[in-house]
């Protein structure tokens, strides 16, 4: 089931389920009456507002791992045998050619490119693979450097590295505008998020680093 946080409480906000034997893994909101969750037994849900909705979904089997959803360019999955899907109406279908990777998680955010999105691939056990989506069509991105999230921040399109480096796209191109932060791991982070104020990562490296003028600094704990 899917809880809500109201008034400082989690009230559970139970979800159609054929067996009781779902189990949720992702959720995106892009307002409060648009929700999406997914999860095992190819579960994909929809909240409207009043009402949890199934949507068809293309094989039972999957076992849906990542959902983003876009105000303007909809809503994606990612599922444990590397595909894509893209949500049509009041149904869920895969996009073809895109099955090469075994995907832990997938980011999908509006870019700058011309009706586009970017997408990052995380591998098991590998590097971030980066892609462009546009018109459902999929197609591998090279970077000088391997992105484990990105963002539109302060009105730019930017992209936080594995080593804390953060990179703005400018006039079609990448432009490197903050510095490493940790050297000594191949990709010391995992995840980061850009805020007003600054931002925060976390990874490999012990405990969570926030964005300073000079990189990621760790936070102590108290």
């Amino acid at each position: 089931d899917i809880h809500r946080f109201i008034d400082r409480t989690w009230i559970e906000d139970p979800v159609p389920s054929d067996d009781g034997l779902v189990v949720l893994a992702a959720i995106d909101v892009i307002d409060d009456d648009d929700i999406w969750a997914v999860g095992n037994r190819g579960r994909v849900v929809h909240f409207d507002g009043v009402t949890w909705q199934v949507l068809s979904t293309p094989d039972i089997t999957r076992s849906f791992t990542a959902v983003r959803a876009s105000p303007t360019h909809g809503v994606w999955l990612g599922d444990t045998d590397g595909r894509v899907y893209h949500v049509v109406g009041d149904s869920v279908v895969a996009v073809p050619g895109f099955d090469r990777f075994t995907l832990d998680g997938i980011d999908v955010i509006d870019g700058d490119e011309a009706g586009g999105l970017w997408l990052i691939a995380r591998e098991f056990g590998g590097s971030p693979v980066v892609f462009t989506i546009v018109n459902d069509a999929i197609t591998r991105y090279r970077t000088l450097f391997q992105p484990v999230q990105m963002q539109q921040h302060e009105g730019a399109f930017v992209a936080v590295d594995g080593d804390g480096s953060v990179w703005t796209r400018t006039a079609g191109a990448w432009v490197q505008t903050s510095p490493a932060s940790v050297t000594s791991f191949v990709f010391p982070f995992t995840t980061a998020r850009l805020t007003p104020s600054g931002g925060f990562a976390v990874g490999q490296v012990p405990g969570v680093h926030q964005r300073t003028a000079t990189g990621f600094a760790a936070v102590p704990f108290r």
